[in-house]
């Protein structure tokens, strides 16, 4: 409740400390209350498949994050964590107008794909709409 008050009221997302999640990621501490939403989240951890299949020791964690101090496997993965939690996305501004309140969801104002997390809709006008992106930007006020 207090996570949908923040973002719904204030248009920002707020940590919640992952701690009640019972199941985690091993590779980038992500929790997860339901153990088929922890092995969907598994697949964007492509490059590092084999990490999963064995016991990961404090000298496999080789790259540490510069502003929270947690270490991880591989580039990608700390890059992952980097880019979802320490960085505000290109197109932040649009979090609150794309948010519908009726489907619950983000919708993309290109092309009307919707989205359950911002940080998908975020990525996917990235992915999809290089060409549009300035004007996207240039009609965000």
């Amino acid at each position: 409740i207090f996570k949908n008050h923040c973002f719904q009221i204030h248009g920002r997302r707020v940590p919640i400390d992952a701690s009640d999640k019972k199941f985690k990621c091993k590779l980038c501490y992500s929790g997860f209350s339901k153990i088929r939403d922890l092995k969907g989240h598994m697949k964007i951890h492509k490059e590092d498949q084999e990490a999963f299949e064995r016991e990961l020791t404090d000298d496999d964690l080789k790259y540490t994050c510069g502003e929270c101090g947690q270490s991880f496997i591989s580039k990608n993965i700390l890059d992952y964590h980097t880019k979802r939690n320490h960085k505000e996305m290109e197109f932040e501004e649009l979090r609150r107008s794309a948010f519908d309140e009726e489907d619950k969801k983000f919708k993309c104002k290109l092309c009307y794909a919707t989205f359950k997390h911002f940080s998908v809709l975020n990525s996917h006008i990235l992915q999809n709409h290089q060409a549009e992106k300035m004007l996207l930007k240039s009609t965000i006020a």
